[in-house]
């Protein structure tokens, strides 16, 4: 059962590193809690096991006497009674190394299995009494635990203090004394989201990046500009995978190591993004944008939509002269594939109104009105900003 807490916080141990050293302190935090429910989950288990069926654990091992069979069935539900507090003492010991806190977890780690136990086993032994031993395991596993809850507290509230602070204060002062600023424009598919990009974009005096955005990752890389295509936007399936391969904001991206191709694209797709938004005012359509730029000033967060799938499918199947019933299958297809693909690499809800600044459902207000409110919107936010 160790051995599972274990593998369980050794498996999360390079997430929260990589996220801990990129200061993305709300995703170590997300993970920290992910590995202490799933040490919960086990240590319930095996708690249920070892107290009402220790006898049928103990068969498989073989038969002995009377007083193997009852001691050993003891061994289970006193010196094993507090195994959920071990695993979980286990599991912060591995977390806390990934936090750089060593030597917290070299103290907690040495608290259980030898400050504790070991003399404990000593002590009660002493008194003759093998029953008595026993408590032994159950001493060490709640004594540990204590130590092990404060420095997960206090460890965590620093955390929690830290992300409040702005991550990079001198990209952020530098985007403010520049006066850039970048508009994200997260889509459905034929609610006008590109189309509104480009009238704003002109608005503005400014460029705006979709499918170009491609083309520059393309030319800034010297990647083949169909390979970058095939995953553009494109869904991934798995949350774990997903989980695991979230856009790391590292101040060094060249140390990030992707598990795929795919990841890799991404990383470098985040990085022509980083650099618009560093140098010159913009539109970007879609790839995350919003995201990849969060908690960053002059950065104005756009959702468009619409309710009525009807509009939707009437009006791409009028652009791109096609069947209503094929663009209506296109839409969930793609809608469904950005979903996925946001989720992968961000693990938040695609859509979601708490992302955003502005959310429009353009088939009640309409193309034209929808681009009216974002630039009134826009102008009165970089207005704000400014002052």
């Amino acid at each position: 059962m160790i051995a599972f807490s274990l593998g369980i916080a050794v498996g999360a141990q390079p997430i929260i590193g990589y996220n801990y050293g990129a200061k993305r302190y709300d995703r170590v935090i997300e993970a920290f809690k992910l590995v202490i429910i799933c040490n919960i989950i086990l240590g319930i288990i095996a708690t249920i096991l070892f107290e009402a069926a220790p006898s049928v654990i103990v068969a498989i091992f073989g038969k002995g006497s009377a007083f193997y069979k009852d001691y050993a069935i003891l061994s289970f539900r006193i010196y094993l009674g507090g195994i959920m507090l071990c695993c979980l003492q286990k599991a912060s010991c591995v977390l806390l190394q990934s936090i750089n806190k060593p030597y917290k977890a070299l103290f907690l780690s040495l608290m259980r299995d030898v400050i504790m136990l070991v003399p404990g086993v000593c002590l009660l032994g002493l008194l003759g009494n093998l029953h008595l031993m026993l408590w032994a395991g159950i001493i060490a596993d709640v004594g540990a635990f204590i130590p092990t809850i404060i420095f997960v507290l206090v460890e965590m509230r620093k955390l929690k203090k830290q992300q409040r602070v702005d991550v990079s204060i001198p990209e952020q002062a530098a985007a403010v004394a520049s006066g850039n600023y970048v508009i994200t424009i997260g889509r459905e598919y034929g609610s006008g989201g590109r189309f509104i990009a480009q009238e704003l974009a002109k608005r503005f005096k400014i460029k705006c990046y979709d499918n170009e955005l491609i083309s520059k990752v393309a030319e800034d890389f010297n990647i083949d500009i169909e390979l970058l295509n095939s995953v553009d936007e494109k869904n991934k399936s798995s949350f774990w995978y997903g989980f695991a391969n979230s856009y790391v904001f590292s101040k060094n991206k060249d140390q990030v190591l992707p598990i795929s191709p795919e990841d890799g694209l991404f990383l470098k797709q985040c990085r022509t993004i980083e650099n618009l938004y560093e140098n010159e005012s913009c539109v970007i359509v879609g790839r995350c944008a919003d995201y990849i730029l969060k908690n960053r000033p002059n950065v104005i967060k756009i959702f468009v939509y619409s309710k009525d799938q009807e509009f939707k499918v009437q009006r791409k199947a009028k652009l791109e002269n096609c069947e209503e019933d094929v663009i209506r299958e296109k839409v969930k297809t793609v809608d469904k594939g950005r979903a996925e693909y946001y989720k992968h690499f961000t693990s938040q809800i695609w859509g979601d109104k708490e992302n955003y600044d502005l959310c429009i459902d353009t088939s009640v207000v309409g193309l034209e009105n929808a681009i009216n409110l974002i630039e009134t919107y826009v102008k009165s936010s970089i207005k704000k900003k400014s002052r």
